[in-house]
């Protein structure tokens, strides 16, 4: 149970700081184009993955 709870405290914090970094860099950066900066930020979070199954191989 503490287990499962540690994860949950951390995985929370973690989505606490991706939203914290976005609005820093909406106040950052003057033109920000929000449709590349979301796909870029899923494609990075999903990159993970991709270097899990090359690893496989």
């Amino acid at each position: 149970m503490a287990a499962a709870v540690g994860f949950m405290f951390w995985e929370m914090l973690k989505i606490a700081v991706a939203i914290a970094m976005l609005v820093i860099a909406a106040k950052v950066v003057p033109n920000l184009s929000w449709p590349v900066l979301l796909v870029t930020m899923v494609v990075c979070m999903k990159v993970n993955w991709l270097a899990l199954l090359w690893r496989r191989r």
